[in-house]
């Protein structure tokens, strides 16, 4: 039974943790979405009621799982660090990505303590793209055909 509980506990359960000064190689495992922090607790009227009255919209947050490189947890990165989404959208223009599953991505933290402490973000490598499909029997030449022929005759 404690062996059961132990892999059920394991799975993707926890949360991609950094330290105040940390580095960790990772892959991304599906897309970001967007959802609103779990300590935030909305209202009727969607708006967050601070400690001294004042009301707030809920923090934006985002979510992805990621598999750690090293010990090949999978774990879930929920963050909403300015810093992080601006880093993450100029890696993604930056590669035209079309999506993050598969990616590579190399994550550094500098910092004194958790409050304080700024996040680096470098891909590696990028998704892996489909493997290529063999050609459709339209789209291969005759045999024999000269390939510059046939792009000639396509063109007129």
């Amino acid at each position: 039974m404690l062996e059961e509980m132990e892999a059920e506990s394991k799975k993707g359960g926890a949360f991609f943790k950094m330290e105040p000064t940390d580095e960790k190689r990772i892959v991304i495992l599906t897309d970001p979405e967007k959802g609103i922090s779990n300590f935030d607790r909305p209202g009727a009227d969607g708006m967050i009621t601070t400690p001294d009255g004042k009301k707030r919209p809920p923090r934006t947050i985002f979510r992805m799982k990621v598999m750690v490189e090293g010990t090949k947890d999978e774990l879930i990165w929920e963050f909403g660090h300015r810093s992080i989404m601006q880093q993450l959208v100029a890696i993604a223009k930056q590669n035209r990505l079309q999506t993050f599953r598969g990616a590579h991505l190399l994550v550094k933290t500098s910092g004194t303590d958790n409050k304080n402490r700024a996040w680096f973000l470098m891909m590696t490598s990028p998704p892996q793209a489909a493997p290529a499909q063999a050609p459709s029997p339209a789209s291969v030449l005759p045999e024999g055909q000269n390939w510059l022929e046939s792009q000639r005759v396509g063109a007129l």
